[in-house]
């Protein structure tokens, strides 16, 4: 059996090649710095996109509104991770505008990058689970939390 696994890994090419063990092992070395940053940028946009008139609701752990608080802040030691949603409108409408009124964030669906992400979900999903037309997800980056706020808060304001 061994034989027939070991012959499969080499004829599939199942081991990674010396360059990409190399790429992991690098990313590795700063993964608990980006984290950091990762978890407090998004901290910071959720308390902004909380606090903002226009913004209906905020879906981020860390916020002592969310339903899961307690459990998160239970379970989650490190920071409350990189991604949020939040509704904004009452229909696609905002949502959309918004994402295209965003300048430094990118428009994507990805997670864990460097750079800040957003996507309206429902364009993706469509009706198949329900998720709310005016929901926008976002993964935060780790670019300095100042330029982030700042696309956002420009981006609201265009609305």
């Amino acid at each position: 059996m061994w034989n027939r696994i070991a012959r499969h890994r080499f004829l599939s090419g199942c081991i990674p090649c010396g360059f990409t063990t190399s790429q992991i092992l690098r990313g590795m070395r700063s993964l608990s710095l980006r984290m950091e940053r990762h978890c407090n940028n998004t901290m910071a946009l959720a308390n902004f996109l909380n606090d903002h008139h226009k913004i209906d609701v905020v879906h981020y752990p860390g916020l002592p509104s969310h339903p899961d608080y307690q459990i998160a802040v239970k379970q989650m030691r490190g920071g409350f991770g990189g991604m949020l949603s939040f509704q904004i409108g009452h229909d696609e409408k905002h949502a959309l505008s918004l994402l295209k009124n965003l300048s430094l964030t990118r428009k994507a669906t990805s997670l864990g990058g460097m750079e800040t992400l957003a996507e309206h979900r429902h364009s993706i999903e469509g009706n198949t689970i329900g998720t709310p037309k005016n929901l926008i997800r976002v993964s935060v980056g780790i670019e300095d939390i100042e330029d982030i706020i700042d696309d956002f808060d420009r981006g609201l304001k265009l609305l």
